[in-house]
């Protein structure tokens, strides 16, 4: 299995201009290049703690083979947006896309789940490939509030430590971001 970001995002869930006023800050240019790149920092890290994606991104998501009949296929990265599609290699190595009609898309639970609809069954898939099935998928939502703030504090914390965004150390968070992150994770 192997997942890809297929569209990146094209807006963060904070601003600027609410970084800036988090520093008490009249940003310059400069301030605003540097603040732009520890607002990306700060959601990238609030993704890998939260294990969501908090702003809207497009991707693909690879499969050996479709699960066995009566298993789901889970969507790794939650909140699911929409799924674009489904595709699969068939028994000559073509690329088909599954009829949409044949499937059920369970979007309100997470992970999110993709299913064939009774009578229908998962198609054939050539094995082996490590790319028998992909599925074209969005998912992220920024409007959570305690996660905005989290970024917004932990972007402020990167202006002003800029040091710590080359760490993988959670520890090395504000105790207080820490503690949303963690408490927003998803298991």
């Amino acid at each position: 299995m192997s997942l890809q970001i297929e569209t990146q995002p094209t807006a963060e869930p904070v601003t600027i201009d609410e970084v800036a006023a988090v520093l008490r800050l009249a940003p310059t240019a400069a301030d605003v290049t540097m603040l732009t790149g520890y607002i990306k920092a700060a959601r990238e890290t609030a993704e890998r703690i939260t294990r969501r994606s908090l702003v809207q991104k497009g991707y693909v998501y690879y499969m050996d083979r479709f699960p066995w009949p009566g298993e789901v296929i889970k969507l790794p990265v939650p909140p699911l947006v929409s799924v674009a599609s489904v595709k699969y290699l068939d028994n000559t190595l073509a690329l088909q896309t599954w009829d949409p009609a044949e499937y059920f898309v369970g979007d309100k639970q997470i992970p999110a789940i993709i299913a064939p609809i009774f009578p229908n069954t998962y198609p054939f898939t050539a094995c082996g490939t490590g790319q028998g099935v992909e599925i074209h998928f969005t998912a992220g939502k920024s409007d959570i509030e305690e996660l905005q703030n989290a970024i917004r504090q932990l972007a402020a914390f990167y202006y002003d430590h800029p040091e710590v965004i080359s760490s993988d150390k959670a520890d090395e968070l504000p105790l207080g971001v820490r503690s949303v992150l963690r408490a927003n994770r998803i298991y």
